[in-house]
């Protein structure tokens, strides 16, 4: 195969570029390429395509001139993966943002990648509907960014991540063929469901254009009941003690009380941890989630038991979900490792990740889907220091049956430590890969 135009090869060929798409949607400045630099790499320009045509367009070029690509939605999981090894363009989806069609009997939809989830969400509440993915990016994540890294937030417990509310999509390939897979309904055909596969695929196969979705209809009622706790252990507990009933929360979140402060405003002090329950449905199913779940927490030890409703439900949430950015924002070289492990483990990976910052003399913060026995811990000190606690907690997950993913860490820092888990079936998603991509044109390096 032919290397990679050179940079004069590159300017010949973004001249035919604007020609085809337009003079406004072409950028190479230098303000538009450090915006756009990810893990050592500036790209040489910045392309966002006003159609489907257009963006595919853009791939077959692309591919043919043998250039990398990076997709880019909302930018809100651009640090996820390994580094890159190689990037030439990224890819706008900001100009595909339209809601294709909205079938309220059948509760789906068909919305283009680059629509954000703020926008949708709002477009759908006038019908007293919602999508139920709440990734904690918040509503800046677009729906092809939430499908490409199957992101989801407190909600999973109850609905599920993307694989359950992707019914089918319409995707780009690096060759410029426009692959649709799925359907409206929930058994399409007979046949591989090739859906599936491309959620989670970290835009490495291809690039969502629009997707049809699954929708639900807004809750009559909805409160939160709120528990603090001194301490990590009885919290965890608790959370194990309520997925044994039949109380059905739709989110259950352990953050840790530094976590919670600074998401806040505060500081990364102070010990115990804050436990979130998510109630909706029927006002009489709230009202009895309510009342066991406030004697449940006051049976377990929890110093404070609030229940939130009207405004102060969203303030809250909008709380938890500003962790990750406010952590970020507040300590400069943070690490973020997401870690899962089986539920009846959550407890014992907490404190394990307790035990390491304390040893180390590392900042520390958690926040965990407490349901699923996943969570995002943040470590805050020198990198070789963090180097090591990281390969540890990993060793400890992998020792409970789970797995240590680093989502958030400088560049030198993930090319000290492992990005991903170790799996079996890497060489399988690297042939599914190929075969799809065959060029490693899309975000070569980052997944497999």
């Amino acid at each position: 195969m032919s290397e990679a135009v050179g940079h004069e090869g590159v300017a010949d060929w973004l001249v035919g570029l604007r020609g085809s798409l337009g003079e406004a949607q072409v950028a190479d400045a230098p303000e538009a390429q450090v915006a756009h630099a990810l893990d050592g790499h500036t790209p040489r320009a910045v392309v966002t395509p006003q159609s489907v045509e257009q963006l595919a367009e853009v791939l077959r070029l692309a591919g043919a001139n043998r250039l990398a690509v990076t997709p880019w939605g909302g930018g809100t999981k651009q640090g996820l993966g390994r580094p890159l090894t190689r990037l030439d363009l990224v890819l706008k989806t900001g100009g595909l943002a339209r809601i294709l069609e909205l079938d309220e009997g059948n509760l789906t939809a068909e919305v283009e990648a680059g629509m954000s989830l703020g926008a949708l969400q709002a477009e759908l509440a006038q019908r007293r509907l919602f999508f139920a993915l709440d990734p904690l990016e918040g509503e800046q994540a677009t729906l092809g960014g939430i499908i490409a890294t199957n992101a989801s937030g407190p909600k999973r417990l109850y609905y599920r991540t993307a694989r359950d509310h992707v019914l089918g999509m319409r995707v780009a390939l690096p060759d410029g063929r426009l692959l649709r897979t799925g359907g409206k309904t929930v058994k399409d055909v007979a046949g591989y469901n090739l859906t599936k596969p491309l959620i989670g695929s970290w835009g490495t196969a291809g690039v969502v254009v629009s997707a049809t979705i699954r929708l639900q209809p807004a809750p009559e009622d909805s409160a939160t009941v709120v528990a603090a706790f001194p301490a990590v252990a009885p919290a965890a507990a608790l959370a194990l003690k309520v997925r044994g009933t039949f109380l059905l929360p739709t989110a259950m979140e352990l953050v840790s009380q530094g976590a919670w402060q600074v998401a806040g405003g505060g500081s990364l002090a102070g010990n115990g941890a804050t436990l979130a329950f998510l109630l909706e449905g029927a006002r009489e199913a709230v009202a009895r989630h309510e009342r066991d779940l406030t004697a449940l927490a006051q049976g377990a030890g929890a110093v404070m038991v609030a229940t939130l409703r009207g405004d102060d439900i969203a303030a809250a949430w909008r709380q938890r979900q500003r962790v990750a950015g406010a952590l970020q924002a507040a300590f400069a070289g943070l690490a973020r490792a997401k870690v899962g492990v089986p539920l009846s483990a959550l407890g014992t990976i907490l404190a394990a990740a307790e035990s390491e910052g304390a040893k180390r003399g590392l900042g520390l913060a958690f926040a965990a889907h407490a349901g699923n026995g996943l969570a995002q811990v943040y470590f805050v000190g020198g990198e070789d220091v963090m180097r090591d606690a990281l390969l540890s907690l990993r060793q400890a997950a992998t020792n409970l049956g789970g797995y240590l993913l680093l989502e958030t860490a400088s560049l030198s820092l993930k090319q000290k430590v492992e990005v991903l888990p170790a799996r079996d079936d890497y060489d399988m998603m690297r042939q599914l890969k190929a075969s799809l991509n065959p060029g490693d044109s899309l975000n070569p390096g980052k997944l497999v």
